[in-house]
This record gives structure tokens, C-alpha cells and sequence, in this order.
């Protein structure tokens, strides 16, 4: 576990050096499950919890409240808020386990706005977990408990529950309520490969030739080349829509989840509450909803918010500057090595930040800056070594290949499993440095020649033929 929110750290880290913050339009405490519409402005919310908990709507665009309900709540806790296109509400309430395990299934309740109506419409009478999250596809009712299972069907309509699909061989990844559909994959062929094809099975349980594959390796690190995140490849450009209905389900999400959905990602990164958010809990394509603290922000994720709001006076802000500093080492190392001298005309250095946190030791984050023209900069990513190398240097043979693998092992030392990768050829006008191989391809640097074998471009690739 301590290694996934690792893997997520890093992605967050990364991602966020040069993204402007996004503030939140909207925060808001004593907030309880909370859903935004699909293509609305609309936010629903149970709001006061620990006093007479009520219903609420806020108004996105305007940022303020736009109806609170009086109708009485579930007295078990409403996990889950769904809107549906029959014009109703449903709340999905939860109860404690008397085994102390997961929580258990409830009930399920419609909620009649213009009314300011509940009535309960469904009591669960066996012990069934809790779903993990839920949402709707036209007028049925998507619960879902993870991967391994089928999602469980309630059907407003008829008022009971019903298969998702005949064939047992099907997963759902999503579902889509704007396209009246699932998204879907065949637990067959998720055994073969990482890469799996995906396919859309409509409300009435057809299901479609394939759209398209959903490859879910994951790799980080804090040079951008070599990040990989899971993501949808489509052969029919009518499914695009999938990425975005995918990145805006499953909620909750938290840790591993968010990185599972890279378009979330984005919007998670940009975020000014970036290390304080616990749990996203709802999303459409322009706004996203986070708790953490006691307290829910929201986001406009389509149009950013990016002034700061002013919550601390001068003074407070000097005093809590100071404190960070106390708190923060940084250890500068230079990378020296004879190879680096010839091949690149600036000087490199490891920066290592080292920040206390509280009892748990120190928190540390690694990256490369170099010094040229006596300007200090970051090595952003492995494109930029292009214009830091030395006027002199030609690659013209094999022992200047070595000396060009030598300095980038000085900048990039290779790991215990990579080494036996390590290597070097070229072809036509470009030398390829392979720095090791993941799922069966090389990766490593692309380096462009002209016909003087001067240095045009280098470049990181994953893949290396």
C-alpha cells in the first residue's frame, strides 16, 4: 500500500511543477454525500451533518445555495445520491456491519424535488455490501462493488433488481447515463493481455463489436518520458466520449483510484487543497467536487479559478514561510563525470528536498537542475539536453557513443534490472541508447544526427525498435 501512494505522490508531484493552481469556486463544511449533475450546474448535498441533516442544492455558475429541502432524511447514512431521467432522486443508504466487516446495503429512497418528497422504495433484507459507488444509466440504477462481480441492476420502473447481462463473462469499466450505456470488457481476454478491447452495451443489453482497447499498465517517475498512464486507445472516433465518462466514475475516488483515471488526474493535480484532499466525490465535465479536513471544495475544472483567494494577512503568511523553512533542507550534489564534460557544455546537479513531517520522519523529492551562462535551471524533461550540449562534440564513432552512454548513466544511473539492457547502436541518421525494457519493449534516447554527425535532437522514447 505505502508503494501505490508512492506511485501516486510521484504522479502528483510531477504534474504539478509548472500547472497554475486551480481554487476552489466553492467550500463548503458539515457536508455529507454529494453528487453533480451530468451537464447541469447543479450540485446536490446532505449538509449539516451532526445537527438536523437536510438536502440542499447550490447553483455551480453562481456559487451560492439555490434550494434547501425540509423533507426528513434516512436516519442510516446516505452513502450515495443519483440522479435519474425520471426526474427523481435516489438516495442509497448504508448500515453498520454487526460483524464489524465492510459496511452493509440499506435501503434506497426516491426524492421528489418539486415536492420536497422521500419515500423509501426499496429495503434490502439480506446482508450485501455496501456498494462501492453508484449512479444511473436512464431509468436503472448501477451499483457497483468492484471489478470481480457483475454490477448490481435496480430498476426504478419495475422496483427491483435485475441482471446486468446474461453473459457472465462481462465487466463493466463505466457507465455512461449522457449515452444510455456501459462500457465493458470480457474477463476472458483480460487474462490474455494488459491490453484488453472494449466494447458498449446498451440499456437493452446489446453489446457492440469492439470500439477500441483500455491498456491499464501504469508506470511513474519524475522524468515525463517515462510516465505511462492507463487510457483508452479507440478504433471508432463516435466512442471518444468513453475517456470522459470513464475519468468522471466510480466515486468516491482516493490514493490508487484518482491515478486509475488520468483525465481526473489533471483536473486532481491542478488543485489548490492538492495534498489536503481525501476523497473526490463527484464530477462532470466541468466541475469536480473533493472533501478533506471536515470540509468540500469545488472546482471549475473548464474554466479554472486561478485567483487566490485572501485568507491570510502578510504577517501570518511570513510566520508560516518561516516555519516551512525550518521544516525544509536542500541538499545540493553535483553530478560530476569526465563523460558529462564532453559531451554537454553545462554542469549538473542532484537537488534533494527534505521536508519533516511531523512524527513520521522526513518526506524527500529528487530532480535534476544544471548551471549554464551562471543560470540555474530544472532539467523538466530529457528533451532539453539538446541545448545544453557542448559545441565540440560530434558523434562520429563508436567510442564517442560510449562516452555519450557514459554521461548518461552519470545523469541516469540504471537500475539493478536495467543494466544487463544497457546498449547502443545506430542506424541510418540516428544513434539509439537503450536504458532498459518494460513489458517486452526497449526504451532509451533517440539521438538525430546530420551529416556532419553533429547532434540535432535528442529525444526519449518507450518504445525502441
Amino acid at each position: 500500500m505505502k508503494k501505490i501512494y508512492i506511485l501516486v505522490f510521484t504522479l502528483c508531484c510531477f504534474a504539478a511543477v509548472n500547472a497554475q493552481k486551480n481554487y476552489p469556486i466553492l467550500t463548503l463544511e458539515e457536508i455529507g454525500a454529494a453528487t453533480i449533475v451530468d451537464n447541469e450546474v447543479i450540485m446536490v448535498v446532505v449538509e449539516n451533518v451532526g445537527d438536523v441533516p437536510n438536502l440542499a442544492f447550490y447553483d455551480l455558475e453562481k456559487k451560492e445555495l439555490m434550494q434547501k429541502f425540509s423533507a426528513k432524511l434516512p436516519e442510516n447514512t446516505i452513502a450515495h445520491i443519483i440522479p435519474c431521467d425520471n426526474g427523481l432522486l435516489y438516495l442509497i443508504t448504508i448500515k453498520k456491519n454487526p460483524e464489524q466487516g465492510l459496511p452493509l446495503f440499506d435501503a434506497i429512497y426516491s426524492f421528489d424535488y418539486k415536492k420536497d418528497k422521500i419515500a423509501k422504495v426499496y429495503t434490502e433484507k439480506e446482508q450485501v455490501r455496501a456498494p462501492r459507488d453508484a449512479t444511473a444509466v436512464h431509468i436503472k440504477l448501477v451499483f457497483s462493488t468492484g471489478f470481480k462481480n457483475q454490477p448490481r441492476i435496480y430498476n426504478t420502473k419495475k422496483g427491483k433488481f435485475e441482471p446486468f447481462s446474461e453473459d457472465e463473462n462481462l465487466r463493466m469499466l463505466c457507465a455512461s447515463d449522457n449515452h444510455n450505456s456501459y462500457v465493458v470488457v470480457k474477463m476472458n481476454e483480460i487474462e490474455e493481455s494488459e491490453t484488453v478491447p472494449v466494447y458498449v452495451m446498451d440499456r437493452n443489453g446489446n453489446v457492440s463489436e469492439s470500439v477500441g482497447i483500455y491498456d491499464s499498465r501504469m508506470s511513474a517517475s519524475t522524468n515525463e518520458e517515462e510516465n505511462h498512464m492507463p487510457g483508452f486507445t479507440f478504433t471508432n472516433a463516435d466512442y471518444n466520449w468513453i475517456s470522459e465518462a470513464y475519468d468522471n466514475s466510480g466515486f468516491p475516488l482516493s490514493g490508487f483510484a484518482i491515478a486509475m483515471h488520468p483525465g481526473l488526474v489533471e483536473k486532481y493535480n491542478k488543485t489548490d487543497h492538492l495534498y489536503d484532499i481525501r476523497e473526490i466525490v463527484a464530477a462532470n465535465e466541468s466541475y469536480m467536487a473533493a472533501t478533506g479536513k471536515g470540509q468540500l471544495w469545488v472546482y471549475n475544472t473548464k474554466t479554472p479559478n486561478t485567483s487566490k483567494p485572501i485568507t491570510v494577512s502578510d504577517e501570518d503568511m511570513a510566520a508560516i514561510m518561516a516555519y516551512f523553512n525550518e521544516q525544509t533542507e536542500y541538499i545540493k550534489t553535483p553530478i560530476q563525470s569526465a563523460a558529462l564534460e564532453q559531451v554537454f557544455s553545462a554542469k549538473f546537479y542532484s537537488l534533494t528536498v527534505k521536508t519533516k513531517a511531523g512524527d513520521y520522519g522526513f518526506s524527500e523529492s529528487s530532480f535534476i537542475a544544471f548551471a549554464q551562462n551562471n543560470k540555474y535551471e530544472v532539467l523538466m524533461n530529457k528533451a532539453m539536453l539538446t541545448e545544453l550540449l557542448a559545441p565540440a562534440f560530434v558523434l562520429d564513432n563508436e567510442q564517442k557513443a560510449a562516452t555519450f552512454q557514459d554521461a548518461l548513466n552519470a545523469l541516469y544511473p540504471p537500475g539493478t534490472f536495467d543494466k544487463k539492457h544497457i546498449k547502443c547502436y545506430k542506424k541510418d541518421n540516428n544513434w539509439y541508447f537503450v536504458r532498459g525494457e518494460s513489458f517486452g519493449d526497449n526504451n532509451g534516447f533517440v539521438v538525430q544526427l546530420n551529416d556532419a554527425n553533429k547532434i540535432q535532437e535528442i529525444k526519449y522514447s518507450d518504445k525502441i525498435n
